[in-house]
């Protein structure tokens, strides 16, 4: 015969088993591992530092721009003032700067 004492062990242990069987398989069945090498298949690739061109399909915000070359803008650009070499206008009938 088996004493209360190891009865309850026998329960506490069987009980705790099935918890971390469960929660295991939940986790495993949540997680999924990669359908291939990144980014083929998966996520794009990051914008990231490199040297090689880069084209970002998908709009991309950011709260300052500077650049250092050559820039290309295609489509349209707004701004709400134009400023070159100092002087800045906010239309093209803005006179005051135009002449320095």
């Amino acid at each position: 015969m088996f004493t209360k004492k190891q009865i309850t062990n026998a329960i506490k242990i069987t009980v705790l088993s099935a918890i971390l069987i469960v929660g295991l398989n939940y986790a495993n069945a949540a997680w999924s591992g990669p359908t291939g090498t990144a980014p083929d298949g998966n996520t794009p690739a990051p914008v990231n530092i490199g040297t090689a061109s880069q084209i970002k399909n998908g709009g991309l915000g950011v709260n300052a721009l500077s650049v250092f070359g050559n820039g290309l803008f295609t489509g349209k650009a707004t701004a709400d003032r134009l400023c070159l070499g100092g002087c800045c206008i906010s239309s093209w009938s803005d006179k005051t700067c135009r002449t320095q």
